[in-house]
């Protein structure tokens, strides 16, 4: 009986809490064959490509974008299906937009005596567009903005290159930037950003020297990671962050000495 009662007393915190434990719960569904998925919107609608070009998986059906645009890569997809993504290759092709049917082709949009070849990162349900202008040797790489049939590019806080990640519904960019001086050139100081309306805010680190942005939601809150400190004998930890509330919040580790914060959605819900 003492054996039963014990039992009965180490079982009762989990039958408490089990609805806790149950909530939520998660389903894996395995996309279709030779599909590469890159991003999904509020609808469950999933761009990737597939068969060598851009494409959409809803439900059981994909969409390609081949005979609109082949050899392309689909990287973001907003909540009316329109897509963005690059031709030729996914990092240094040539940027597009397919926007309510119409193919919108923002690379070509770019000075193509400085930066001949570009991709697309996110793409809002304004149709704006974020991604990265590649230059020719020599040349710095610099995120931009596509918006309105203009290229808007990001700068740097001194750097030699940006790179823009994601955009938020009212057209704010995130990412990361380059700052001088630098300890050094293999891996340079740079700092998460939101470029907002031509000006770009620094949203600085955790105390260390590098940090990255990859994420942001409507309410302008961003996500990425961060150094922590820049003590040259101490291994700077990495840690993934979340800014909200206008600081870095650090969202610590499952118990090592990294990590990183991938993506969030409008309720906050951090990857």
């Amino acid at each position: 009986m003492s054996i039963r009662r014990c039992l009965f007393a180490l079982l009762l915190p989990f039958f408490a809490s089990a609805h806790a434990w149950a909530d939520p719960l998660y389903t894996v569904d395995f996309l279709a064959a030779g599909f590469a998925p890159a991003a999904l919107n509020d609808a469950g609608q999933i761009v990737g490509t597939y068969g060598g070009a851009a494409a959409i998986l809803a439900g059981a059906t994909i969409t390609s974008l081949g005979g609109v645009v082949p050899d392309s890569y689909g990287s973001a997809i907003n909540n009316h299906g329109d897509v963005a993504g690059s031709q030729t290759s996914p990092y240094n092709g040539s940027a597009f937009a397919y926007v309510g049917g119409t193919l919108v082709p923002v690379g070509a949009c770019l000075p193509a005596d400085m930066y001949p070849t570009s991709n697309a990162r996110g793409i809002n349900d304004a149709g704006m567009v974020a991604g990265n202008a590649e230059p020719f040797v020599g040349e710095a790489q610099r995120g931009f903005l596509y918006d309105s049939g203009g290229i808007h590019l990001i700068g740097t806080f001194g750097g030699d290159w940006s790179y823009a990640a994601a955009i938020n519904a009212s057209g704010a960019v995130t990412g990361t930037a380059t700052l001088v001086p630098t300890q050094t050139p293999v891996d340079p100081d740079r700092h998460a950003y939101i470029y907002r309306g031509g000006t770009m805010q620094d949203l600085g680190t955790l105390g260390g020297l590098r940090s990255e942005a990859y994420d942001i939601n409507d309410a302008g809150m961003a996500v990425g990671w961060s150094e922590t400190n820049v003590d040259p004998d101490t291994t700077a930890l990495s840690r993934p962050f979340e800014y909200r509330d206008g600081h870095l919040v650090d969202l610590g580790t499952l118990g090592g000495t990294w990590g990183y914060a991938r993506a969030l959605n409008n309720a906050g819900v951090v990857v």
